[in-house]
């Protein structure tokens, strides 16, 4: 069933044709300092993180070929390894509570339980590098829990050192392993004699943070600063109470299952379960239970960490998934549920709980399956979308075959896996038009661009500016010039609905016929120089004046 909906559910993002087509262009060039090729002004440099998972991304492209399955394939690799690990997770933590037998059958609901989990299930589907962080941490839970014999303290440095090396390798997916780090931080924090396990911990995250940096250093010598410029970017740098403010949105958002480009399925009852999972160990904790204070403490440190970066991104939710379940487990632990025992009440208790169980993975299977239909309502596939594309784009470039000339397009990103290697540029790159000194028609006539896939998407932007500006910039700064650009220079060789991706937006997708357009850009834009342009409309100019330096005022995703 993953199968058959792995490029189905959830949509495809453009995130997602970020990092295969970064990864497709380490694998063309043979090198790893190269950057995005539709970025040409949106500002990039190389490093190192991240270098593990574009590795592994570039291999399984040179041997199944370079696709949104392939890239999707990887994610669900990540998360049946994370079911298996979870389930072995889950036997360490009850440890001696219940006979083995019962163990084995509480680990397996609960695996059961996390595979249907709708949130779980979106991860593993999507080909981002959140379902490899959740793999990494319950790798390090494995690791904590399996010493939990150990008194000597060479045995508690080196499982320390070991999760340190765990971390290391999350460093090499995404610098959200910083999350990771922090979660297993708290787990060391509830065990016994915690000290030589933490001092091991932070000498192997260590090692593996200046590893990662070094070979950033090589890659880039002004990696630091470019970094630091990144990160500001992205809203990291804002101060500390900025963070505090925008933390309760993080979780607002998934309870209402709100974003702006991001998926995020349906959960309220689940979410509601987590809450109250939590503030029953809280009070187990606080009582001195240490299987209760581990997801206590790992959550808060996953929470904390979270808070100090202030970059809320909804996909992050992933990684404390099995934290909130290791709760559920914790808050039932030492209650009759739990114990093996032959008398009448005991039984009544496990068969009660088998049923609670049994309830549970019934709701998270039916959120699931009603998230899986709602995306199925929008009436388009990615594979429709693709297609739709590569009919447009294939007769122009019959058309062009004759005088040997290639097309080149500006486009969303989200088209790329249906566009050829190289041969697009992202609508991101206009946000950055005024500060190249360039208009628009500079850009398209100095990058040989050839055609223009335009979408209603825009429009909708421009109207309801600045709520949408977090998309593609100060839209009010180029939409005119852009406009009468196409108007005067482009002729439409033909266009499709798109009501599934034809729109970024999650709240609007599907709720119209969005039209998407091909145009070709005419032989004339070529030799026209900026003063013969078409003047943008005085609406337009004076829109543009008056939110030029506007922000965007709303941050959706």
């Amino acid at each position: 069933m993953n199968l058959f909906l792995l490029t189905h559910y959830p949509f495809v993002h453009s995130d997602e044709a970020w990092l295969s087509g970064l990864s497709r262009n380490w694998l063309i060039s043979h090198s790893i300092t190269v950057t995005e090729p539709f970025f040409d002004l949106v500002p990039r440099s190389p490093h190192a993180i991240k270098l593990l998972f574009h590795l592994l991304q570039a291999s399984v492209f040179s041997i199944f070929g370079y696709g949104i399955y392939q890239a999707r394939m990887i994610s669900l690799s990540f998360g049946a390894a994370s079911l298996l690990l979870f389930q072995q997770v889950i036997k360490r933590f009850l440890g001696s509570d219940a006979g083995q037998k019962e163990n084995d059958t509480i680990a397996f609901l609960f695996m059961v339980l996390l595979s249907l989990d709708p949130q779980f299930i979106a991860s593993s589907h999507f080909a981002r590098q959140e379902i490899a962080l959740l793999f990494f941490l319950l790798l390090g839970l494995k690791l904590i829990l399996s010493q939990e014999n150990g008194n000597r303290r060479r045995d508690g440095f080196r499982t320390g050192l070991n999760m340190g090396a765990v971390v290391t390798l999350a460093i090499g997916f995404h610098p959200a392993a910083f999350l990771v780090a922090a979660a297993l931080f708290g787990a060391i924090l509830s065990r016994n004699r915690p000290l030589s396990k933490a001092i091991g911990f932070v000498t192997g995250c260590t090692v593996g943070e200046v590893l990662f940096m070094g070979i950033s250093l090589i890659m880039n010598p002004g990696f630091i600063h470019d970094y630091q410029s990144f990160g500001t970017s992205v809203g990291v740098m804002v101060p500390w109470y900025i963070k505090v403010i925008r933390f309760p949105h993080y979780y607002e958002k998934l309870w209402h299952s709100y974003s702006g480009t991001y998926f995020i399925p349906m959960m309220k009852p689940l979410l509601l379960l987590h809450t109250l999972a939590f503030a029953i160990c809280a009070v187990k904790a606080s009582t001195g239970s240490r299987q209760a204070l581990l997801a206590i403490l790992s959550l808060l440190g996953f929470n904390t960490a979270l808070l100090f970066i202030g970059k809320y991104g909804p996909p992050l939710f992933a990684i404390e998934l099995p934290l909130f379940y290791l709760a559920w487990v914790a808050a039932a632990r030492h209650t009759p549920l739990f114990h093996r025992c032959n008398s009448a009440r005991s039984k009544v208790f496990r068969r009660a709980g088998l049923i609670a169980m049994l309830s549970l993975i019934g709701l998270s299977a039916g959120l699931s399956l009603t998230n899986i239909l709602q995306e199925y309502r929008t009436g388009e596939s990615y594979a429709l979308y693709r297609r739709n594309i590569e009919t447009l784009v294939k007769k122009e470039e019959a058309r062009r075959s004759s005088d040997g000339r290639k097309i080149r397009l500006l486009a969303n990103l989200n088209a790329e896996y249906a566009l050829p290697e190289a041969s697009f540029l992202d609508y991101r790159n206009i946000i950055h038009l005024r500060e190249t000194g360039l208009d628009f028609s500079e850009y398209i006539r100095s990058r040989g661009i050839t055609h223009i896939l335009y979408s209603q998407e825009l429009d909708f932007i421009y109207e309801k500016r600045p709520v949408w500006n977090i998309l593609y910039g100060n839209v009010a700064a180029y939409y005119g010039d852009m406009k009468g650009f196409i108007a005067a220079h482009c002729a439409p060789v033909g266009s499709f609905t798109s009501p599934g991706y034809g729109m970024r937006i999650v709240s609007q997708r599907g709720k119209r016929p969005w039209k998407i357009t091909l145009y070709r850009v005419e032989n004339d834009a070529s030799v026209l120089s900026s003063e013969s342009m078409l003047l943008p409309s005085p609406v337009h100019v004076r829109a543009a004046r008056l939110e030029q330096e506007a922000l965007s005022g709303h941050h959706p995703d």
